[in-house]
């Protein structure tokens, strides 16, 4: 699977490329006397490139943990990768929806929103984090509308149920924790560990995040409306998954 993740990584840094093309560049801005870059019209398909930037970076990180031996720390950053993927995916529908719903303004509004955190340390403020809508939210937007023919509430709830689960290698769960217990030597491994029971677990959770690291790829090609990427993605997609054999996607 080495080989086939890491066409998989060049395919998409291309791709990538392809639909940066198709969408307004980012400007050359003056930041409090810094030269910085930002997407200045704060458009979805603007937001959607940014997220796939990250979910190749992520993928890549993952990957490297995954053969390292390092699964709590890939699985975290699954979760990252299903919020991200999961966001993608909301982004796709939603920026398609007129009017647009009130919840992709939200989200738009804090996902471009500068950081001003530590300006407010500084000036004795109380210090607020970005107003995002949150997971539950999405979540049950793409309940809704993506879960035609499914139970709006069984979609959203086991949706739900990989967010929470994830979230205990996040934070470091008490229950999630004990899978790098060793009791043969009655310590925990934290350097890594290869041949570590639940390997077959991870290899999976990998596999899948690809599988929806490409598809995310789909998505917005087709939103973009950039055909030529569209078609190319839709391709990639069938022979990823001939390649890899059939798998279940969660």
């Amino acid at each position: 699977m080495k080989a086939l993740y890491e066409r998989t990584f060049d395919w998409m840094d291309r791709q990538h490329q392809a639909l940066c093309r198709s969408i307004p560049p980012p400007q050359r801005i003056d930041q409090k006397g810094l030269t910085t870059f930002r997407f200045v019209e704060k458009r979805p398909d603007q937001a959607m490139i940014q997220q796939l930037a990250r979910v190749i970076s992520g993928l890549r990180a993952t990957f490297l943990l995954l053969e390292q031996g390092l699964f709590q720390e890939q699985i975290a950053l699954c979760r990252m990768l299903h919020d991200i993927e999961e966001d993608v995916t909301f982004l796709a529908h939603a920026s398609r929806q007129h009017p647009a719903p009130r919840l992709l303004t939200d989200y738009l509004d804090a996902f471009f929103a500068e950081e001003i955190a530590l300006e407010s340390l500084e000036e004795g403020q109380r210090v607020k984090g970005r107003s995002a809508p949150s997971r539950r939210k999405i979540i049950n937007y793409l309940a809704s509308y993506v879960g035609t023919g499914d139970n709006p509430f069984e979609v959203s709830n086991n949706a739900l149920a990989i967010h929470f689960t994830l979230s205990g290698y996040v934070h470091a769960a008490s229950s999630q924790v004990m899978e790098m217990y060793d009791p043969e030597s009655s310590f925990f491994v934290t350097a890594p560990s290869p041949n570590n029971p639940f390997r077959k677990d991870h290899e999976h959770d990998m596999w899948n995040y690809v599988y929806r690291g490409v598809l995310s790829f789909l998505r917005v090609a087709a939103t973009i409306g950039n055909e030529d990427a569209r078609r190319e993605c839709a391709l990639f997609l069938k022979e990823f998954k001939r390649l890899s054999g059939d798998r279940v996607d969660f």
